[in-house]
């Protein structure tokens, strides 16, 4: 694990809370001492639930309080600093990582252009795959069909 990483989680830490029902917020899985993914939600507890069974591995959880109507900025934020491995999207860049970083108590990117630069070209290498794979599936599909004579 990088230094950034391990400082990150130790920060973050800090300044998550215990689950509470029905509470809009930032959250963090986590899987030993790495981020793994982060996300947002209106309900954080339901939707912590539903990740239990979408086949992410993660030992715990970890949340923060962010009003509705920052909880994409911050969570953007977050995913393009933190590369989380089960993120393959990020909400749009606004322009103020560097400002909900330092909010949080996390280094800014050295060069905020380039970091979104990086981030969009990984997310546009995750879609590539995505459209190959569906692509295989839909040829398999097909050949399945057509083995069994319905083509």
């Amino acid at each position: 694990m990088t230094g950034l990483a391990m400082s990150a989680l130790s920060l973050l830490e800090a300044r998550c809370q215990e689950w509470t029902p029905d509470y809009c917020g930032v959250y963090l899985l986590i899987s030993g001492d790495e981020i793994v993914y982060v996300g947002s939600s209106r309900f954080v507890h339901a939707r912590f639930e539903s990740h239990t069974n979408d086949g992410k591995e993660f030992d715990r959880a970890l949340w923060f309080r962010v009003p509705p109507e920052s909880m994409l900025a911050y969570e953007g934020a977050l995913i393009r600093r933190l590369a989380p491995r089960y993120n393959t999207s990020a909400p749009a860049y606004r322009g103020d990582d560097a400002a909900i970083l330092a909010i949080l108590g996390l280094p800014a990117h050295e060069d905020e252009a380039a970091a979104v630069r990086a981030w969009r070209e990984k997310r546009s290498v995750f879609a590539r795959r995505g459209y190959y794979l569906r692509k295989e599936r839909e040829r398999a599909w097909a050949d399945d069909l057509v083995s069994e004579g319905r083509r």
